[in-house]
């Protein structure tokens, strides 16, 4: 992954765009969850709550800046996902 610093003005503009609707998508998520938790629909609240932490990492990711709880998980995996993805080329 190439760093922040080295994206063209175009790139930014659409990693802002993904960004921004990860944003929005986080916070309908978080608002469901609220919905979820009034109607004591607790366990599904917790499951949506999941769900809106996976959207924060995937914006962390296209925000190319470096975060551990993404970064540090792609390390540790990306030659067993290279290897994986490889098999059919």
């Amino acid at each position: 992954m190439i760093g922040a610093e080295q994206w063209t003005a175009e790139e930014r503009a659409v990693r802002a765009t993904l960004f921004d609707e990860l944003d929005r998508l986080a916070f309908a998520l978080e608002m469901e969850g609220s919905e979820q938790l009034e109607a004591g629909r607790e366990e599904r609240a917790q499951t949506t709550q999941q769900i809106r932490l996976g959207v924060q990492l995937a914006q962390r990711l296209v925000s190319g800046v470096w975060s551990d709880e993404v970064h540090t998980r792609l390390h540790r995996w990306s030659q067993e996902y290279d290897a994986r993805t490889e098999v059919g080329r």
